[in-house]
């Protein structure tokens, strides 16, 4: 990959991992799309920092964003699948203790 590519990929995983989560994404979306998307290998970093930060509605909703962009692409509909999984585990835990107190 070229030098700005690396310099963006590089500022959009910080922001991840500063808690800046739309941020991340605003850049994210400014610099890849449909016609332009980023290689796969950074769309799982991004994916994994989203799960380190904890923030699984924000890593659902990153590969749920670009998962158009990748038609068919059975890795990618895998990590949909355990991102909505993980946060489907989240809400239930979140339920059960405010269930119990």
């Amino acid at each position: 990959m070229d030098k700005p590519f690396h310099a963006i990929a590089g500022k959009i995983l910080t922001l991840i991992s500063g808690g800046k989560f739309k941020d991340a994404m605003d850049l994210f979306k400014r610099n890849f799309n449909l016609t332009k998307p980023p290689p796969k290998s950074f769309i799982n970093s991004c994916f994994q920092e989203y799960k380190r930060q904890d923030a699984l509605v924000e890593g659902c909703q990153f590969i749920r964003d670009i998962l158009p962009w990748f038609p068919d692409d059975p890795e990618l509909m895998e990590q949909e699948e355990s991102a909505r999984k993980d946060l489907y585990d989240q809400l239930l835990k979140a339920a059960d203790t405010q269930w119990k107190s």
